[in-house]
Protein backbone atom coordinates (compact mmCIF):
# COMPACT_ATOMS: atom_id res chain seq x y z
CA UNK A 1 0.00 0.00 0.00
CA UNK A 2 2.91 2.84 0.62
CA UNK A 3 4.73 1.85 -2.62
CA UNK A 4 1.40 2.22 -4.44
CA UNK A 5 0.51 5.78 -2.06
CA UNK A 6 4.87 6.59 -3.26
CA UNK A 7 3.93 5.86 -6.88
CA UNK A 8 0.59 7.67 -7.10
CA UNK A 9 2.24 10.76 -4.96
CA UNK A 10 5.55 10.75 -7.22
CA UNK A 11 3.34 10.28 -10.44
CA UNK A 12 1.45 13.69 -8.97
CA UNK A 13 3.98 15.23 -8.27
CA UNK A 14 5.62 15.06 -11.69
CA UNK A 15 2.09 16.38 -13.62
CA UNK A 16 2.69 19.58 -10.79
CA UNK A 17 6.52 20.06 -11.98
CA UNK A 18 5.04 19.44 -15.31
CA UNK A 19 2.22 21.98 -15.46
CA UNK A 20 4.76 24.31 -13.82
CA UNK A 21 6.86 24.32 -16.25
CA UNK A 22 4.15 25.22 -18.78
CA UNK A 23 2.36 27.65 -16.93
CA UNK A 24 3.75 31.51 -17.73
CA UNK A 25 5.28 33.94 -14.81
CA UNK A 26 4.13 36.68 -13.47
CA UNK A 27 7.01 38.72 -15.91
CA UNK A 28 5.72 36.84 -18.62
CA UNK A 29 1.93 38.30 -18.28
CA UNK A 30 3.79 42.12 -17.77
CA UNK A 31 5.19 41.73 -20.85
CA UNK A 32 2.44 40.56 -22.77
CA UNK A 33 0.60 43.29 -21.35
CA UNK A 34 3.39 45.97 -22.25
CA UNK A 35 3.39 43.62 -26.04
CA UNK A 36 -0.90 44.53 -26.17
CA UNK A 37 -0.24 48.07 -25.26
CA UNK A 38 2.06 48.67 -27.84
CA UNK A 39 -0.06 46.88 -30.31
CA UNK A 40 -3.07 49.25 -29.21
CA UNK A 41 -1.08 52.30 -29.30
CA UNK A 42 -0.45 51.23 -33.00
CA UNK A 43 -3.76 50.10 -34.49
CA UNK A 44 -4.84 53.62 -32.55
CA UNK A 45 -2.10 55.88 -34.75
CA UNK A 46 -3.37 53.74 -38.13
CA UNK A 47 -7.00 53.96 -37.57
CA UNK A 48 -6.71 57.78 -37.08
CA UNK A 49 -4.51 57.60 -40.36
CA UNK A 50 -7.50 56.28 -41.74
CA UNK A 51 -9.89 58.21 -40.44
CA UNK A 52 -7.57 61.50 -41.66
CA UNK A 53 -7.26 59.57 -45.11
CA UNK A 54 -10.82 59.33 -45.44
CA UNK A 55 -11.57 63.06 -44.49
CA UNK A 56 -9.18 64.02 -47.06
CA UNK A 57 -11.13 61.47 -49.37
CA UNK A 58 -14.32 63.34 -48.89
CA UNK A 59 -12.88 67.16 -49.19
CA UNK A 60 -11.50 65.92 -52.38
CA UNK A 61 -14.88 64.73 -53.88
CA UNK A 62 -16.97 67.42 -52.52
CA UNK A 63 -13.91 70.04 -54.38
CA UNK A 64 -14.64 67.32 -57.89
CA UNK A 65 -18.13 67.75 -57.13
CA UNK A 66 -18.22 71.73 -56.59
CA UNK A 67 -15.86 71.79 -60.23
CA UNK A 68 -17.80 69.36 -61.83
CA UNK A 69 -21.03 71.64 -61.18
CA UNK A 70 -18.87 74.76 -62.61
CA UNK A 71 -17.99 72.89 -65.72
CA UNK A 72 -21.88 71.68 -66.43
CA UNK A 73 -23.11 75.37 -66.07
CA UNK A 74 -20.36 76.50 -68.69
CA UNK A 75 -21.23 74.07 -70.74
CA UNK A 76 -24.99 74.42 -70.64
CA UNK A 77 -24.35 78.02 -71.48
CA UNK A 78 -22.40 77.58 -74.18
CA UNK A 79 -25.31 75.35 -75.38
CA UNK A 80 -27.45 78.02 -75.79
CA UNK A 81 -25.04 80.40 -77.21
CA UNK A 82 -24.59 77.64 -79.87
CA UNK A 83 -28.40 76.92 -80.33
CA UNK A 84 -28.67 81.17 -80.44
CA UNK A 85 -26.23 81.28 -82.75
CA UNK A 86 -28.05 78.59 -85.32
CA UNK A 87 -31.42 79.88 -84.87
CA UNK A 88 -30.09 83.19 -86.10
CA UNK A 89 -27.79 82.21 -88.98
CA UNK A 90 -29.67 81.90 -92.18
CA UNK A 91 -29.77 78.26 -93.42
CA UNK A 92 -27.83 78.09 -96.44
CA UNK A 93 -29.61 75.71 -98.71
CA UNK A 94 -27.58 75.41 -102.22
CA UNK A 95 -30.50 73.19 -103.91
Amino acid sequence: MEKQLFELMTKMYNEIQEMKENMATKEDVKSIKQDIVKLEHKIDEKLEALFDAREVGIDKDAEISTSLQRVETKVDKLELRVLRNNINLPSTNEN
